[in-house]
């Protein structure tokens, strides 16, 4: 690794935002902005998600705080190591063969797209490198994506539908509405995706326009 990244900056000189453009160094101020929104974002959604205030409720209270700064540390961890190591994987693998792009580099739109890991995955590791990961974002996204249905249907079908417009509906009515709402937020969010996805907004945009 250490051979291929060396030849790895020799061929990428001009394009590696760190010191000398080495990939062997932490002297980055693209990699510095984005530690530090990763600490303030992931620790942020530990701390503000409401499926963790849900466990948070349920838990001991002498658990609960000590629970919420690790899951802040582990949501840093993960996907912040997770992005280091597979990236620094693909610039050292992009030059092989058996890289799926070669013999051009990866563009910045693969790279806008969160290629890099799949890329870098099925290199290491074939078909089933690139399986794992399509399992890991599956479940990512649908952890994510659930957590915000049950906060989204909850305060609409009781703080919004039950508050404004039927003060004495039943519990089958109030199940209804969340049920509603639960269909109408995610045919939302799949039209609000595919807006930013159709004017080239991606997560490389989000990051770099808050770090500035």
């Amino acid at each position: 690794m250490w051979d291929l990244l060396r030849e790895a900056q020799v061929r990428n000189f001009f394009s590696a935002p760190t010191k000398e453009g080495s990939y062997l160094t932490i002297r980055s101020l693209g990699a510095l902005k984005f530690a530090i929104l990763s600490i303030l974002e992931y620790t942020g959604l530990v701390f503000l998600d409401n499926s963790f205030h849900q466990k948070g409720i349920a838990a001991d209270p002498a658990a609960a705080v000590p629970g919420y700064i690790l899951g802040g540390l582990s949501w840093y961890a993960m996907p912040f190591a997770l992005a280091t190591t597979m990236g620094l994987v693909a610039v050292a693998l992009e030059n092989t063969p058996a890289f799926p792009t070669y013999p051009r580099r990866m563009n910045t739109s693969e790279i806008g797209a969160g290629l890099v890991l799949p890329y870098a995955a099925q290199t290491i590791a074939g078909t089933g490198g690139a399986g794992a990961v399509l399992l890991l974002m599956f479940m990512s996204c649908t952890s994510a994506i659930s957590s915000q249905l049950i906060g989204v249907s909850t305060v609409i079908s009781v703080d919004v539908y039950q508050t404004y417009f039927r003060p004495q509906a039943t519990d089958k009515q109030i199940l209804k509405a969340g049920q509603w709402a639960v269909i109408g937020f995610a045919i939302f969010m799949a039209a609000f995706a595919s807006m930013l996805h159709g004017v080239n907004i991606d997560l490389g945009f989000i990051y770099v326009s808050r770090a500035r």
